[in-house]
């Protein structure tokens, strides 16, 4: 349980993060590939984490 928490943390900083990037002016797409990059992930997950978000 503690992992799937640990987990649901670490998705809403992607969720932020992408977030703060549109803010700049910088399109989903772009958001999308920087966070793969920044956080390690698929962009595929990264995609899929914020579409859940929303």
């Amino acid at each position: 349980m503690c992992m799937a928490i640990d987990e649901y943390g670490k998705d809403m900083k992607i969720v932020g993060y992408i977030e703060r990037q549109q803010e700049e002016g910088i399109s989903l797409e772009d958001a999308i590939k920087n966070a793969a990059i920044k956080y390690g992930k698929t962009e595929k997950y990264v995609k899929k984490v914020y579409e859940e978000a929303a």
